[in-house]
């Protein structure tokens, strides 16, 4: 086996000193010139000093001055203006695609930016509230937590943080957390969370003095009361619940979703007992707001348990209509269908719950309930293999959702109804919001390329390669046709020895610039070190005219021809690099193990004492003298120390 030597780094050092041309300048690109940038709405729609600082103009400063400053030499100033760029325009972005609830876009932009702006707390914040609405409250916690560190009067920091807690069953270090935020600012929905975690917390003393106290200074309203109606309901306090929506109907007797409340709250409270007046509360509902979903989706439950099927069947199938994308009543109907023997309208129903995107906390139940139901209907027609893989599906759902709770379920068996609020349909992306997000991300996109490609560049030129090819891989995740960038990345790599990471940047760039000798040569040595003898033997082949002037291409490209065949021209070419260069001790070892793998023992023997002339540490050498003087039957000598 061939390994570089001290000495034969010499041969290289013509090669390596050409990856400097690294350190020339990118070409500037023009930011958005003449272009308004799209105001993009915040996670939190509000504005903010993170806000401004990646305004339009903002922006554009941040990016003209590194710009300015890498072109007049002063590299520290311009990396930290490309830093300030980025985490700028990577926060806005962030919070355009948390607008549109695209939340893992949304936190894979946040924790972008983090690395450039790691004491922003605005942009942890952001961060954190995207964390929640895409279900790592464990991640949205550590965010939180250094803002409420950084500054004990940030009233957001404190509310994250205790809803974070929350999610993680933390209840009592929520409350805490809530409790700061509603001392530094009172206002009705800091209120509101802190009532609803003393209730979690099942302290519905605490829960209703605070609420008494919501209501002395914000009025005594039945919207108020229905609210706190549904906080004593979701908290499993029914009889509460009751109380305070029967308040909000005697205040308003036409406010929506109080009688569909009080209904679910009887329904939640005494199970089948209630239906009678459960149904008549809906029934109430609808003749104010017909198109209220659940109170059909309620009546058609109830009349399902009662098997009043026909009734049933035309209260879901209103439900279904209006409010498609909730599969509940699609469910209901599936049961309706199944006890009227109507299988296909059955199979159908279930597999549209199934096929159904819904993005909240109860979708593992109702899909667990959906496989369950349709492995019956398979087995009952016959369809045995069928309905086995639907029951195990349904039984991993079940396993899962039971790790996943760890507390009485309630509707989400849906075996009975149980107060919850009127649920929030999640409206469609504004198609006009899409468009200004996807055109400011195409005007921003090669600018944030540009500026990790030139961190990239700053990087390798004080020596920090792994930072280079960090930042080269970023850019090219931005914009791959970066002109130049390929060629940066390949010159990173191989001067950083990572031949691996410099093949696929360097045959990019040589498939478009295949006249690049630099590029070529370097392609051809990263395939040798990493012993691809044919690659590198393909690609050095064009350059044999430059071998006279360059040895340690003449040599990669000798070796290359006696490991792949071609050995008398690969040896004819070592023995004259051996005249030329008598004092590189790696020339030598590869014409012994050249000689070695063609029997030629005393050639080989001779070779790699010359070797070890030159080098006497050569292990390699002293290996392929060892292995050569076994083959000669010179056992005694080839054991000897050296």
């Amino acid at each position: 086996m061939v390994l570089w030597c001290s000495a034969f780094d010499a041969l290289l050092s013509g090669l390596q000193r050409s990856a400097d041309g690294l350190r020339v300048l990118s070409c500037r690109v023009a930011l958005l010139a003449g272009v308004v940038l799209v105001a993009v709405v915040s996670v939190r729609g509000e504005q903010t000093a993170a806000a401004e600082s990646s305004s339009p103009g903002a922006l554009r400063a941040h990016y003209d001055a590194a710009q300015n400053a890498q072109a007049a030499g002063q590299l520290l100033s311009a990396a930290a203006e490309y830093r300030l760029f980025l985490a700028a325009a990577l926060h806005r972005l962030g919070d355009g695609y948390g607008s549109l609830r695209n939340f893992p876009r949304a936190t894979s932009l946040f924790a972008e930016a983090l690395d450039f702006s790691p004491n922003d707390a605005a942009l942890r914040l952001d961060y954190a509230e995207a964390a929640l609405s895409a279900r790592d409250p464990a991640a949205a916690r550590a965010l939180a937590q250094w803002a409420v560190a950084a500054d004990a009067r940030n009233v957001r920091a404190h509310l994250l943080l205790g809803r974070a807690l929350l999610a993680l069953e933390q209840d009592e270090l929520a409350k805490s957390q809530l409790e700061a935020a509603v001392a530094l600012d009172p206002s009705f929905a800091n209120g509101y969370l802190l009532a609803t975690t003393e209730l979690a917390l099942h302290d519905d003393q605490g829960a209703g003095k605070i609420f008494q106290e919501m209501l002395q200074g914000f009025g005594d309203t039945a919207e108020i009361h229905l609210q706190f109606g549904h906080a004593y309901a979701t908290s499993d306090y029914p009889e509460l619940a009751i109380l305070e929506f029967k308040k909000a109907i005697a205040k308003e007797d036409t406010l929506a979703h109080a009688h569909y409340s009080l209904g679910a709250a009887y329904m939640q409270n005494m199970g089948e007992m209630s239906y009678p007046d459960a149904a008549q509360e809906f029934q109430k509902e609808l003749r104010k707001h017909p198109d209220d979903f659940l109170s059909h989706l309620e009546l058609g439950y109830i009349e399902l348990s009662q098997h009043r099927l026909p009734e049933a069947e035309a209260e879901l199938t209103l439900a279904e209509k209006l409010a498609p994308e909730y599969p509940d009543a699609l469910l209901y109907l599936a049961q309706v269908y199944l006890e009227s023997d109507r299988l296909r309208e059955a199979e159908a129903s279930l597999r549209k719950v199934i096929a159904t995107p819904r993005d909240d906390s109860r979708k593992q139940s109702q899909l667990q309930r959906a496989h369950y139901l349709l492995g019956r209907l398979l087995l009952q027609s016959g369809r045995g293999e069928e309905a086995k893989k639907e029951m195990q599906t349904a039984q991993a759902l079940q396993n899962l959702s039971a790790q996943e709770r760890g507390k009485t379920p309630g509707r989400l068996d849906l075996e009975h109804a149980q107060a919850a609020e009127q649920p929030t349909k999640v409206a469609p992306a504004d198609p006009r919001a899409l468009q200004d997000l996807a055109a400011f991300e195409k005007e921003i996109r090669p600018a944030v390329a540009d500026s990790y490609n030139n961190l990239g560049v700053i990087a390798a030129g004080r020596g920090d390669f792994d930072g280079a090819l960090a930042a080269f891989e970023k850019a090219a995740g931005w914009n791959p046709a970066l002109e130049g960038l390929d060629l940066n990345w390949g010159r990173a790599a191989f001067s950083a020895s990572r031949y691996d990471l410099a093949l696929a940047p360097l045959g990019r760039h040589l498939q478009s610039r295949p006249g690049d000798e630099w590029a070529r040569e370097a392609l051809g040595m990263s395939y040798f070190m990493l012993k691809n003898f044919s690659a590198s033997l393909a690609t050095l082949r064009p350059t044999k005219s430059e071998f006279e002037a360059r040895p340690q291409l003449a040599y990669a490209y000798a070796v290359c021809l006696t490991k792949t065949g071609e050995y008398a021209e690969g040896l004819a070419a070592l023995q004259q690099l051996e005249k030329t260069n008598p004092d590189v001790a790696v020339v030598h070892s590869a014409l012994g193990e050249a000689y070695a793998e063609h029997s030629a023992y005393p050639q080989a023997a001779a070779e790699f004492r010359k070797a070890l002339a030159i080098d006497p540490a050569s292990e390699d050498a002293k290996t392929g003298l060892a292995l050569s003087l076994k083959g000669l039957h010179q056992e005694a000598e080839a054991e000897k120390p050296r």
